[in-house]
């Protein structure tokens, strides 16, 4: 029988407190001892995706189809929920 995935969600309502800083290494710490781990990035500066992206590959890879924006608009256009893994992308070890 498969483990039950642990969720951790990292919120404050205020800004420059080190949510995204404390996410992703939280999320590579992790990673790093062999979880599977999956972060997602809601904030529209997706500060958190930068974390293990450079800007410039995040537009020349990502930003047109593996978005959680995309995502959203796939279940919207479905009406229905649709599978998450099309928009999940293995990330380097690099956290900010």
């Amino acid at each position: 029988m498969p483990a039950t995935p642990r969720v951790v969600s990292v919120l404050n309502y205020k800004g420059g407190v080190g949510k995204t800083t404390l996410t992703a290494n939280i999320g590579a710490g992790l990673a790093g001892r062999g979880h599977k781990v999956l972060l997602l990035d809601l904030d529209p500066q997706s500060s958190l995706t930068f974390c293990f992206y450079r800007a410039a590959e995040w537009r020349e890879d990502l930003a047109e189809e593996r978005t959680i924006l995309q995502w959203f608009g796939a279940c919207l256009a479905a009406g229905a929920a649709q599978p998450l893994r099309p928009f999940v992308v293995v990330a380097r070890d690099e956290p900010c």
